[in-house]
């Protein structure tokens, strides 16, 4: 897949690395129920995905917030707009459960 130049601080190795231990996590979860195995073991497994996405959003937010904060003062914006795209990203990372 071709990767996109906007975001580009996004678009980095250690970025697609955790996004493919994930989904190899999920393809993980799929064989385990092919196989049969508890319960107990699945769940275990889910709640290992679910925190790797986890901490891929905190990975991505940190990283909006340094260009949101750092693009702003550049541009000596009044603060208002930032505080705006900022406030967007940290409620959506909030909603993360």
């Amino acid at each position: 897949m071709a990767r996109s130049k906007k975001n580009s601080e996004l678009n980095t190795p250690d970025v697609y690395a955790r996004i493919h231990k994930v989904i190899g996590q999920c393809q993980g979860i799929e064989r385990m129920l092919d196989d049969g195995k508890s319960c107990e073991t699945i769940l275990l497994q889910i709640n290992a995905a679910k925190s790797a996405l986890h901490r891929m959003g905190q990975l991505l937010l940190e990283r909006h917030l340094a260009v949101q904060i750092t693009e702003g003062a550049q541009k000596a914006d009044s603060g208002e707009a930032v505080i705006k795209k900022v406030s967007l990203a940290v409620d959506y990372f909030c909603r993360m459960k």
